[in-house]
Order: structure tokens, then C-alpha cells, then sequence
């Protein structure tokens, strides 16, 4: 999917992440189903793409983990002027402690002035694998601020990882 920015790796589109249709993630905020798709038609034609505005967020349904291939990857887009917004992309999950965060990555807005694919994303540095055992989380991309306008799509998780 990602082969013309030279990453060789499979991925599996994450549940609900090319924004068309039915998404199942929950949107909370100024978080939207945009009417303008990525360039790449990496998950197929499109049409929408996930909005981020103010204090907007999005999560995911949960999508399984595990130590053997978990990378995240994405293509995203900032909108809009004035200085720089981070997208914050989190990691959700439940344990026999509770709730849980990891902040995974953050993406600046300089960087993504048109339409790019965001870096491989190690999940395993920040979440708890262990080996053979999948982690069910759920991916949330929020600003870290209440600024910003952003466009994300066509959410992809290494297929190994992605039931």
C-alpha cells in the first residue's frame, strides 16, 4: 500500500479506516466526515476523510495488536495557517489495572501542508506486548490543542497485527 514512499510492508486497512460509509469510530468534538478524499486511493475510490477542528477527536473500533509486525500508518493532511498544530495519535486499552494511554506519535503541521503519508508508527514501544499475546486497542487522533484543522484517511495497521 505504501510501496511508492519505498515501505515495502503489507497493511490491512484498520476497521472503519477509510471514512466511507458506516465508520464505527466514535467522533466527539468538532470531529466530521469530510467531503474530500486523499489522492492516493490507497483503500480504493473514496470520498471522505475525518476532519479534525477545535478540540476535535476520533476513536477507533478496537483493532488487535500483537508483538510480531505492530505498525501503524496513515495519510494526512493540515488545513488552514498560522503556526503550528500537533495531531496527537493514542493508543487505548483495557487491563486488569483499568484504562489505560500511550501517546504513540505526534504529527506537526509543517510537515503535511499537502497530503502525505504519515511515518510508520511502531506500536510496540509504547504499548505492553508480549510475545504471541495480542493487545485489543483502540486508536485515537485528537489535536493538542483546542486549534487546528486537520484531514486524516485511509488508516492502515500491519496485517499481521490486524484481525
Amino acid at each position: 500500500v505504501f510501496s511508492q514512499w519505498k515501505d515495502p510492508d503489507l497493511y490491512s486497512l484498520a476497521p472503519g479506516g477509510a471514512f466511507e460509509g458506516d465508520t464505527g469510530w466514535m467522533r466527539t468534538g468538532d470531529a466530521t466526515l469530510h467531503p474530500e478524499n486523499n489522492p492516493f486511493g490507497l483503500s480504493g475510490p473514496g470520498s471522505r476523510s475525518l476532519r479534525l477542528r477545535g478540540g476535535g477527536q476520533a476513536t477507533s473500533p478496537p483493532v488487535c495488536v500483537s508483538d510480531r509486525h505492530p505498525f501503524l500508518r496513515f495519510t494526512v493532511h493540515a488545513l488552514g495557517n498560522g503556526k503550528p498544530k500537533d495531531l496527537r495519535i493514542e493508543a487505548l486499552w483495557d487491563d486488569e489495572n483499568g484504562s489505560n494511554t500511550a501517546l504513540l506519535a505526534t504529527e506537526n503541521s509543517k510537515k503535511f501542508k499537502d497530503w502525505k503519508p504519515s511515518n510508520k508508527i511502531p506500536l510496540g514501544s509504547e504499548l505492553p506486548l508480549k510475545t504471541g499475546q495480542p493487545l485489543h486497542v483502540r486508536l485515537k487522533f485528537s489535536l493538542g490543542d483546542s486549534d487546528g484543522d486537520w484531514l486524516v484517511d485511509d488508516v492502515y495497521i500491519d496485517p499481521r497485527a490486524s484481525r
